[in-house]
C-alpha cells in the first residue's frame, strides 16, 4: 500500500509507531469557578505483533492503562500476528478469563474496577478468534446483561445490538424473543418536541409585509439571547442584500460587528456558522478590506473560558473569509503566506488541510481553487505542477465540484483525462466525471462520443439535486452545446431554456430561505415559464404554496412534480425527502401515491417508480410496503444502488427478514463505489474470514501524487494576469467528505479497524 503520510519529505521516512497523542479536555464544574484539566491518553497504533506472546503482552498493558476508554480490541485485532498464532492466543485468553480471580491476576491492574465486563469481552473475543461459534451468542447475551446492569446500554443502540445478536445466532426467532424479554423490555419511549410557532417577524415577511417584518426582526435581535443573535443578524444581512437596501445593510453590519465580538468574548457557544451570512454580505458588497479586518479582530479577541468552558475554535472557519478578502485585494503574497502557514500547522492531517482548502465564501471559489489559480498564474513549470497536484487531491475529495475539473483540464489536459477516467471507476454513480469527459470530447469535436457520455451522465442523475447554486444541471448545458454543434438548434434551445429555468429557480431559493415567501413564489412561477417540466421547481413551488396556506393552489404543482419524479431520478439520486419534509402532510401523500401507482401501471419495467414508492412508503412509516417496493426495483435493475442500500437499511432492522441481508450485502459490495465497498464486507463476526478479505481488498483506482512541499515564494501579477484569473466563476465548493482512508486504497489495517462487529461491541 502507498504511504499514508501525504506530505512526504524528500527523503523517505518509515514509521513503525505513530506518535502518542494527548487530548486535553477542560471541564467546567457547576459549583465551582475553577477549571480542571483531565488528560486522556489515546491508544497508539502499532504494527502487527510477531508472536502470540507479544500480542498478549500488549493486551495486558492496555488493560492496565486506566486512561483508555475501554479495551481497544479493534486495534488489537488489527495488530494480531499471522493466523497460525491465533489458536495459541485463544487458548491463553481462555485461561486468563476463566474466572474473576484468574482475570484479576492476568490484568495485575489497580484499576480493575474500571473494567466492568472486560472479562466477558475477552472471552467473547477469544471465541470469535476460534470461529467455532459454540459459545459466542451466550457470551454476548451475558455481556449485554452486564452492560444493562451498569447502565451502559441505551435504546438508540438496540438496532445494532440485535443485528450483532442475530449474526451469532443459530435460532433467530428464539434470539429475538430473548432480546425483547431481557434487553428491550425497559425501553423508554422517545418524546417528541413540540414544533415552535413561527415568530412574528417571520410571519410578516412571509405575508409580504416587508417593512413590518424588518422592524420586528430588529426588535427580535435586541431581545434575543446572546447565543441566538448571530443567526438573526445574518438573516437581516441576507434580507438587506436581496432587497438591495444599503442603509439597512449598513445598520445590520454595525450590529453584526458589535455582536460577533461580544459573542467571541463570552466564550459561550461561539460558532462562525451562525454568522456566515453576515460575513458573506461583506463579500457581496465588495467590502474586502472590511471583511478582512473583522476576521482578524474576531481572531484576536480573547474568549472568556472561565465561566463557560472552552470556546469553539473559530480560526479555521474564519480563514476562508480572510483568504478570499486578501485575494480580491490583490495581496497575493499575504494570501499565500497565511494559507501556507495554516497548511504547515496541519500537514500531519491531510483531511483537515484539504477540508480547509475546499471551504469557500458565498459564490466565490474555494481557498484551494484561488491558490491553484495563483500558482497557475506564476507560469513556471514547478508552480503549475504543484497546482495540478493540489487540484487532483481536491477533486478526489470533492468529486462533484466543477471548478476543480475545469482547473485540472486547463493545467494538464492529457493527465486530467486519465485522472477523470479513474474517478469514474472510483465512484461509478457520480455523474460529474462523465459530464467533464463529455465536455472534453465536445471541445475535441468528438460529437458522437460527447453525446453518448452526456446521456450516460443524465441517466445517472437527471435532476442533479446535490450540487450547489449555479452548478446544478450542468449536463443540460453541455447537451445543449453538443446539439447546437450537431445542427439540432431547436432541441438545443429547449435545453438552454432548462438552464435558464434552473438558474432562476436557484435565485428564488435565496428569497425563500430569507423568509421572503411571496417573492420566492413569484420567481418560481416565472422560472417554470421557461421550462415547466422541472421536477425540483414544481415540488419547491408546491411546498412553498402549501406552507403559505394555499394548498388548493399547490395541488396541480404537487401532481406535476410526482408525474415527473420517475424520469427525474437516477440509480443514486441526490434528493432527501426526509430533509425536505415533502411527504409529511397526509394530503400530499394522497396525491403522490395514486400518481406513482398510475405511472407504474403505465411503465411496469421502469425501476425508478417502485423505488420512489419505497421512499414514499418509508415517509409514511409503512416499512413492509417499502421493502416490497425496493425489492421490485432491484428485481428490475440489480445494479440500482440506492434501492439496494435503502432495502438493506430496512431489512437489517427487521429481524424476520434478517437472513436476506447476507445476500444483499454481497450485492451492495459488488455495485458500491470504492469508498463504500468497505462498509459492505460480509461476515464481520467471522474474524478469520474477515481478516483474509481485508488482505485481498482491491487497490484504489485513483492514483494521487504525494505533495512534497508548498512553495513559499513571493510574486506579483500584472493587471492583465489578474484580470485573466477566474476569480468570479460561480462553481460550487463545499467541505470535502472525510474519505482519506479510501483515497489511496483501503489498507488491510484500516479495514480491520473498521470491523463493524468489533467496533459496536468493544
Amino acid at each position: 500500500m502507498p504511504d499514508k503520510h501525504l506530505f512526504m519529505p524528500k527523503s523517505k521516512i518509515t514509521y513503525s509507531l505513530c506518535i502518542v497523542l494527548c487530548i486535553i479536555f477542560t471541564v467546567h464544574l457547576c459549583k465551582s469557578d475553577r477549571l480542571h484539566d483531565f488528560t486522556i491518553k489515546v491508544r497508539q497504533d502499532m504494527t502487527p505483533a510477531k508472536t502470540a506472546d507479544e500480542w498478549i503482552n500488549r493486551l495486558q498493558k492496555d488493560l492496565n492503562e486506566s486512561s483508555y476508554k475501554g479495551i481497544p480490541l479493534p486495534q488489537l485485532y488489527a495488530e494480531l500476528p499471522e493466523l497460525d498464532q491465533w489458536s495459541d492466543i485463544s487458548a491463553k485468553l481462555n485461561k486468563a478469563a476463566a474466572d474473576d480471580a484468574s482475570f484479576k491476576k492476568f490484568t495485575t491492574s489497580k484499576n480493575y474496577h474500571q473494567h466492568g465486563g472486560s472479562r466477558l469481552k475477552i472471552q467473547l473475543f477469544s471465541t470469535l478468534l476460534a470461529e467455532d461459534g459454540t459459545d459466542a451468542e451466550p457470551l454476548y447475551r451475558s455481556l449485554l446483561l452486564s452492560q444493562k446492569s451498569n447502565g451502559s446500554l441505551h435504546s438508540f443502540h438496540f438496532d445494532k445490538i440485535l443485528t450483532k445478536l442475530l449474526l451469532l445466532s443459530d435460532n433467530p426467532d428464539e434470539s429475538i424473543t430473548w432480546f425483547n424479554a431481557n434487553i428491550k423490555k425497559d425501553e423508554e419511549s422517545h418524546t417528541s418536541y413540540p414544533q415552535k410557532e413561527n415568530p412574528a417577524w417571520k410571519k410578516a415577511l412571509a405575508d409580504n409585509r416587508i417593512d413590518e417584518g424588518i422592524e420586528l426582526l430588529l426588535k427580535a435581535i435586541k431581545k434575543a439571547k446572546l447565543e441566538d443573535r448571530g443567526a438573526l443578524i445574518s438573516k437581516l444581512t441576507r434580507i438587506a442584500h436581496l432587497l438591495e437596501k444599503p442603509k439597512l445593510g449598513e445598520q445590520a453590519l454595525k450590529i453584526f460587528e458589535d455582536d460577533i465580538i461580544s459573542q467571541k468574548k463570552s466564550g459561550r457557544y461561539f460558532s462562525i456558522y451562525r454568522y456566515s451570512h453576515g460575513l458573506e454580505y461583506y463579500a457581496q458588497l465588495g467590502e474586502w478590506q472590511r471583511l478582512y479586518d473583522i476576521c482578524k479582530k474576531v481572531k484576536n479577541t480573547k474568549a472568556n473560558t472561565k465561566d463557560y468552558g472552552v470556546s469553539t475554535s473559530s480560526h479555521n472557519s474564519l480563514l476562508p473569509y480572510q483568504l478570499t478578502a486578501l485575494y480580491n485585494l490583490k495581496k497575493f503574497d499575504r494570501f499565500e503566506e497565511e494559507l501556507l502557514s495554516e497548511i504547515k500547522k496541519n500537514q500531519a492531517n491531510p483531511g483537515e488541510v484539504f477540508s480547509l482548502l475546499a471551504r469557500r465564501v458565498a459564490d466565490y471559489p474555494s481557498s484551494g481553487a484561488l491558490y491553484i489559480d495563483l500558482l497557475s498564474a506564476k507560469g513556471d513549470d514547478a508552480s503549475k505542477k504543484l497546482a495540478y497536484k493540489i487540484c487532483t487531491h481536491l477533486l478526489a475529495r470533492n468529486l462533484g465540484k466543477d471548478g476543480y475539473y475545469k482547473r485540472a483540464i486547463s493545467l494538464d489536459p492529457e493527465a486530467a483525462a486519465v485522472f477523470i477516467a479513474s474517478l469514474r471507476e472510483y465512484d461509478p454513480f457520480e455523474e460529474r466525471p462523465l459530464i467533464w469527459q463529455s465536455e472534453m470530447a465536445l471541445q475535441a469535436d468528438e460529437l458522437d462520443r460527447a453525446h453518448t457520455l452526456i446521456q450516460q451522465a443524465i441517466a445517472l442523475d437527471p435532476s442533479d439535486g446535490d450540487h450547489g447554486k449555479f452548478s446544478r444541471m450542468l449536463c443540460y448545458d453541455v447537451l445543449s452545446r453538443i446539439l447546437e454543434k450537431q445542427g439540432e438548434t431547436d432541441t438545443a434551445k429547449l435545453f438552454k431554456e432548462v438552464m435558464i429555468a434552473i438558474r432562476k429557480g436557484e435565485v428564488a431559493d435565496d428569497y425563500l430561505y430569507a423568509g421572503l415567501t411571496q417573492e420566492a413564489t413569484d420567481r418560481y412561477k416565472k422560472a417554470l415559464g421557461h421550462f415547466n417540466d422541472a421536477y425540483c421547481l414544481q415540488s419547491r413551488l408546491a411546498k412553498t404554496l402549501m406552507e403559505a396556506g394555499k394548498f388548493e393552489e399547490a395541488i396541480p404543482h404537487f401532481k406535476k412534480a410526482f408525474e415527473l419524479m420517475p424520469v427525474s431520478f437516477g440509480p443514486r439520486e441526490s434528493h432527501c425527502f426526509g430533509c425536505e419534509g415533502l411527504f409529511d402532510d397526509e394530503r400530499v401523500q394522497n396525491i403522490a401515491l395514486p400518481t406513482l401507482k398510475a405511472f407504474l401501471e403505465k411503465e411496469p419495467a421502469n425501476p425508478r417508480t417502485p423505488y420512489l414508492l419505497g421512499l414514499l412508503f418509508e415517509e409514511m412509516k409503512k416499512e413492509k410496503e417499502a421493502i416490497t417496493a425496493y425489492q421490485k426495483a432491484i428485481e428490475l435493475d440489480p445494479s440500482y444502488y440506492n434501492a439496494a442500500r435503502n432495502l438493506y437499511k430496512l431489512i437489517i432492522r427487521d429481524p424476520k427478514n434478517f437472513q436476506q441481508t447476507i445476500a444483499l450485502k454481497k450485492q451492495l459490495y459488488e455495485i458500491a463505489s470504492y469508498e463504500r465497498k468497505a462498509d459492505y464486507m460480509t461476515s464481520p463476526h467471522l474474524l478469520k474470514s474477515y481478516w483474509k478479505l481485508a488482505q485481498e481488498f482491491p487497490p484504489s483506482p485513483i492514483k494521487l501524487e504525494p505533495i512534497d512541499e508548498f512553495s513559499m515564494t513571493t510574486f506579483e501579477l500584472s493587471d492583465q494576469q489578474y484580470k485573466d484569473l477566474p476569480i468570479n466563476q460561480s462553481h460550487s465548493f463545499s467541505s470535502s467528505i472525510n474519505r482519506e482512508a479510501a483515497l489511496d486504497g483501503w489498507s488491510a489495517r484500516e479495514l480491520l479497524l473498521k470491523n463493524s462487529f468489533l467496533k459496536d461491541i468493544f
